[in-house]
C-alpha cells in the first residue's frame, strides 16, 4: 500500500467535494451530534473532539493539539496531540474503522429483531454504542502519548487579551469567537516557538467557548497529505463542530452542576433532621419533667399535707393551670418534630402490613383528643352504619394518622362544632372521612398544606397554634402504611380527609 490515495478517493484533494464525499460527511455529523449528545464527561469530549477531526469521513486532519483553559491562571495549557504516524497508518485504521462499522451495524441488525418491545429505545441506544466506539477506537488508535504531546504538554501560553508576544495568536482566535485558518509564516513571534518547530505553513485554529466561558483551543492540520489552506467551507464545518462540542460541555456541567446541588440539599436536609432530631429529644427531657411537677403540685402532693385544702389561692392555682396547658401544647410541638424526624431518618419507622379493625384503633385514639375537643367544645362523632370490614395497614400507623387528622379537624372546628368519622366500604376498599365545620382550604392551598412548617394562615396574629407539621407527618404515614389521603372542602363549608385502605382478604381490580 502507497502513501497516498486513489484521485477519485473521497479523502484526496480533489474529492474534497465529491458526491462521495458529501455523503461521508453526512453520516460524520450524525455520528458526532449522537457521541456527543452521549458523552457524560468533559475528558471524553476532548477525545470525541480531536478523533472527531481526524476522522476520514470528517474533515479529514492528520493531527490535531489540544490547549485547555485555565481561568484563574489566565493561560492556556498543552494538553494532548494526537495525529497518524503515515498515510499508510492512516489509511489502515480508516479500513478498520470500516470493518467495526459494518459490525456493529450487523450486531444491531440483530438485537433489533430480539428487541422489539421499545425498538426506539433500542435504536437510541445501539447508534450511541456505534458512534460512541467507533470514536474511541480512533482515540486508541491515535496513541496521545508521544515525544509532541510531552512537549507541548509543559507549554503555558497567557492569555491576557493585550494581543502581544505569545499570546496575540490565540487571543485573537478567541476575540473573534470563530475558526481561523492560519499561516505560520505571517504569524512571526506571535506563534509560541514549540509549535513554529511542530505546525506546518496551514493550519487551523478552533476555538471552543461556552457560554460561561473560553474552554479549549484545537489546532490541526494536514502535515502528512498536502499543505493547502483550511477552505471556508471546512471553517464552516470547524465552526459547527465546536459548537456542538461547546453545547456537549454545557449539558455534562450543567448535569454535573445539578448532581452537586442534589447532593449539598440531601445534606442539608439530613442535617436539618438531625437538628431537629436532637433539640426535639433535648427539649422532651425537662418538658416531661415540669409536667410531672405541675401535675404535683395541682393535686396537692407536694410536701406536708396541708389542714386547709386551699394551700393554692385561686390566681395561684389559675397560673398553674395556664403553665400546665402551656407546657402540654409545647410537649405537643415536640412530639410532631421527633415525629418528622423520625419518618425521615430511614429505617427508623417500622411498617407491618397486617389485618386491622379501624374501628378498634379509632376508640383507642379517642381519649387522646379529650383535653383538646373538651376545651373547644367539639363533639367527634362516628357515624356507623352497619358492620366496618377489617382493612390492611399498618395498626400504628393508622393511629397516629386518625390521632393528626382528628387533632386537625378540632383544631380547625369553630367552638362548639362537630366533627363527625365516616365509614363507607367502596368496592374493595374502605373510606373513612373525617369531616369538620370549619373555615376550608382554599382551592389554590389545597396541595400546599402537605408542605413541612405551612400554615394557610401564616401571620403572627393567626388564631391557630401549631407548627404545620401534622398533615406532613400525617401524608408520610398514610404512604409509608400502603393507603391514600383524599382531600375535599369548600370555603365556608369545612373540609373531609378521607382515607383509603383495602379490604382485607379483598382483591382489588
Amino acid at each position: 500500500m502507497t502513501d497516498q490515495f486513489p484521485s477519485d478517493s473521497p479523502l484526496s484533494p480533489s474529492g474534497e467535494y465529491s458526491l462521495a464525499r458529501m455523503h461521508d460527511q453526512a453520516g460524520w455529523v450524525t455520528s458526532i451530534s449522537i457521541a456527543l449528545s452521549s458523552t457524560q464527561n468533559v475528558d471524553d469530549i476532548w477525545s470525541l473532539v480531536l478523533s472527531g477531526l481526524l476522522a476520514p469521513t470528517g474533515i479529514a486532519f492528520t493531527r490535531a493539539l489540544l490547549f485547555e483553559h485555565d481561568q484563574e491562571a489566565g493561560v492556556l495549557r498543552g494538553r494532548t496531540v494526537v495525529g497518524y504516524g503515515s498515510l499508510k497508518k492512516m489509511a489502515a485504521i480508516g479500513e478498520e474503522l470500516i470493518r467495526e462499522e459494518k459490525f456493529l451495524e450487523e450486531r444491531s441488525r440483530e438485537l433489533e429483531d430480539v428487541l422489539r418491545e421499545d425498538p426506539m429505545r433500542v435504536e437510541n441506544q445501539l447508534h450511541a454504542l456505534q458512534n460512541g466506539s467507533q470514536w474511541i477506537t480512533l482515540y486508541q488508535r491515535l496513541n496521545p502519548e508521544n515525544p509532541q504531546t510531552r512537549a507541548i504538554s509543559r507549554l503555558s501560553i497567557p492569555t491576557t487579551g493585550e494581543s502581544s508576544g505569545e499570546s496575540a495568536l490565540f487571543d485573537d482566535v478567541t476575540w473573534w469567537r470563530r475558526s481561523r485558518a492560519l499561516c505560520r509564516s505571517e504569524l512571526g513571534q506571535q506563534l509560541p516557538a514549540v509549535l513554529n518547530t511542530i505546525l506546518p505553513e496551514h493550519f487551523a485554529a478552533i476555538p471552543i467557548i461556552t457560554r460561561r466561558k473560553l474552554r479549549a483551543l484545537v489546532v490541526a492540520d494536514r502535515s502528512l497529505r498536502d499543505n493547502s489552506p483550511v477552505t471556508e467551507q471546512e471553517l464552516s464545518e470547524l465552526d459547527w463542530f465546536a459548537r456542538q462540542s461547546a453545547l456537549a460541555i454545557e449539558n455534562v456541567e450543567l448535569i454535573s452542576d445539578l448532581n452537586t446541588t442534589n447532593q449539598e440539599l440531601l445534606q442539608l436536609d439530613q442535617l436539618k433532621t438531625n437538628f431537629i432530631s436532637t433539640i426535639s429529644h433535648e427539649l422532651r427531657t425537662p418538658l416531661t419533667a415540669m409536667s410531672g411537677f405541675i401535675e404535683l403540685i395541682l393535686e396537692g402532693r407536694v410536701g406536708e399535707i396541708p389542714e386547709d385544702p386551699g394551700d393554692l389561692n385561686a390566681n395561684q392555682r389559675g397560673l398553674i393551670e395556664r403553665v400546665a396547658l402551656n407546657n402540654a401544647h409545647l410537649s405537643r410541638l415536640v412530639n410532631d418534630l421527633i415525629e418528622l424526624a423520625e419518618l425521615q431518618a430511614e429505617g427508623m419507622v417500622e411498617i407491618n402490613i397486617e389485618r386491622v379493625e379501624p374501628l378498634t384503633v379509632l376508640m383507642s385514639t379517642l381519649p387522646r383528643l379529650e383535653q383538646r375537643r373538651t376545651k373547644r367544645d367539639v363533639a367527634i362523632i362516628p357515624i356507623i352504619d352497619g358492620d366496618i370490614p377489617a382493612i390492611r395497614t399498618d395498626e400504628r400507623s393508622l393511629s397516629r394518622i386518625l390521632f393528626h387528622l382528628l387533632d386537625n379537624a378540632v383544631k380547625f372546628s369553630f367552638d362548639g362544632g362537630e366533627v363527625s368519622v365516616r365509614f363507607e366500604e367502596k368496592d374493595a376498599d374502605l373510606h373513612i372521612s373525617i369531616h369538620d365545620d370549619g373555615p376550608g382550604i382554599p382551592k389554590e392551598k389545597r396541595q400546599k398544606i402537605f408542605d413541612q412548617f405551612y400554615q394557610i394562615d401564616n401571620s403572627m396574629t393567626r388564631a391557630h397554634e401549631g407548627l404545620g407539621l401534622g398533615l406532613t407527618v400525617t401524608q408520610m404515614l398514610v404512604q409509608a402504611s400502603k393507603g391514600e389521603l383524599l382531600v375535599d372542602s369548600v370555603e365556608g363549608c369545612g373540609s373531609t380527609f378521607t382515607l383509603v385502605y383495602p379490604i382485607h382478604g379483598k382483591l382489588r381490580d
